[in-house]
This record gives C-alpha cells, structure tokens and sequence, in this order.
C-alpha cells in the first residue's frame, strides 16, 4: 500500500500549490498570530495550576482560528486538482462556512489535543535525556536541552498528532460532520499509509524548527525590546503559516491518492463479485 505513495513527488508539488496561492500562506500565517502569541510570549516556563488551565483553553480557542484556515485553504488546494474548478480564497471560505460548526468543534478539540500531546512529550524526552546525560557536563547539558526542545519534543508530539492531520480533509471534502468522525476517519486513513504520513509532515516539521531555533539565538541580538518581539511574532507567525500550507497541500493531495486507492478496492471487490456469479 505505501510503496504506491511518492512522498517526493508529493512534497515537490505541494510546494507548487504553496507557490501559485501566495495569499493563501499569508491567511495562514496571520492566523496563527493568536496562538503564537499565547504560546511563546504569554505562557512562559513549566505550565501549572491557572497557567496550565490558560494554556489548554487558550491554546484551544486561538488555535480553532488557525484550524479555520487551515480547513479553507483544504478547500483552495483541492481545486487545484481539478482544472475546470479553480476557486479563490474567499469561495473556499465560503465552502468553509457551510461546515463551520463541526470545524470549529474539530479545531478545539485538536487544539487541547495539541497542547495535552506537546506537554506529554516533552515530558518524557526531558526524562529520557537525563537519563542518559546524567554524566555529562553543564555546557553540553545547555546545548542538548535546546536541541531537545526545537526538535526531540516536536518529533515525538509529531509522530502521534500525524494521526489527525487528515481531519480537515474529512471536514471540507469527506462530509464528516462531528469531531468524533473526521478524527476517526483521519486516523484510520493514515493508520495505513503511516510511513508516508510521518515523511511528509516531517518535511515542512523539521526546517520550520531550524529556522526557529536560528530566530530565537539572533533575533535577540536586535536589542530593541518593542522592535525584537514585534520581528520574532511575525516569522514564528510566517514559519506556522508555512508550515500548515504545505501539510494542508501535501495532505489535500495524499487524500484523494486514498480516495482513489479505495474506489480501486471496491472495483476489484465488485468485479471479484460479478467473477463469481
């Protein structure tokens, strides 16, 4: 099943569809000003208490305005595909609306769901590398805890929200009308494919972490307060939008490789049938 997947080819033309709807990467970054906001400037050091509740809810409400552009530009790139129906943004927000409420209930949920994932596995990555740096000096044990930080802690958190990446796509292009269907159709569609699934969201995952690591150690080297947090919210914001374009491209296009696989199945099913008879 996953050897019929070109996660290259995928990758190379989702970065297309990135390409030929600029306007569409600039809505996804300037959503994602609320919850990079949240996460980066106003919570800050290990959650607790009234933090952790701010954290959960909040993460959650800002996270559902991202979650809604990410499920219009599904939408956007979907038409792509189609030649006789390329749409702009504002009909794909359109198309949005008229699903807006299990969208919203999807973005919350995958929101807290974010939060609750992230939390976990930095948790266990912090334990299991000291651990294993339990001998080693403090200059490296400084360098490993961000290394950690930027990239161990995602990877980990990655490898389980992979599972749901697919539930806009149950949203916008599926039907599903509750969170409790798109989340499981996302998780069964890529259950199956997990190999290609996880190459994919690593592709846009591990450079957006490298440049953010880059940004956090100069951006600072600005020393003007107002003018450095002002610079560092708009690339976190650019890097989250570039990040959700392309899995919304690369996994709009995964999407409907899944659709055709199971029209395929249900073929050979119902020829299989008719053999018989």
């Amino acid at each position: 099943m996953e050897k019929n997947i070109s996660v290259k080819d995928m990758a190379r033309e989702s970065w297309g569809d990135m390409a030929a709807s600029p306007g569409m990467w600039l809505v996804l970054s300037a959503s994602a000003i609320p919850f990079v906001f949240l996460l980066h400037f106003l919570i800050g050091g290990a959650a607790t208490g009234l933090s952790l509740f701010l954290l959960l809810a909040g993460y959650a409400v800002c996270f559902c305005l991202h979650f809604l552009a990410w499920c219009v530009a599904v939408h956007s790139y979907a038409s792509r595909r189609q030649a006789a129906e390329k749409i702009s943004i504002r009909q794909a927000y359109r198309r949005t609306l008229s699903s807006s409420r299990p969208c919203v209930l999807t973005g919350l949920t995958w929101g807290a769901l974010a939060v609750i994932v992230h939390m976990a596995s930095q948790m266990v990555t912090v334990m299991l590398l000291s651990f294993l740096l339990s001998g080693v000096g403090e200059a490296s044990r400084v360098i490993v805890s961000a290394v950690q930080y930027f990239y161990l802690a995602y990877v980990a958190a990655d490898l389980v929200l992979v599972m749901l990446v697919l539930a806009p796509q149950a949203l916008g292009l599926h039907g599903s009308r509750t969170v409790e269907e798109a989340l499981r159709m996302s998780y069964r569609w890529v259950k199956e494919r997990y190999g290609p699934g996880v190459k994919l969201f690593m592709v846009a995952e591990l450079p957006v972490r490298t440049l953010m690591l880059v940004g956090f150690l100069l951006i600072p080297l600005l020393r003007i307060p107002g003018l450095m947090v002002g610079f560092y919210l708009a690339f976190l914001s650019l890097l989250e939008g570039t990040r959700t374009a392309f899995i919304a491209a690369s996994f709009t296009r995964l999407y409907y490789h899944i659709m055709e696989e199971e029209r395929r199945k249900k073929g050979k099913k119902r020829g299989g049938k008719k053999g018989g008879r």
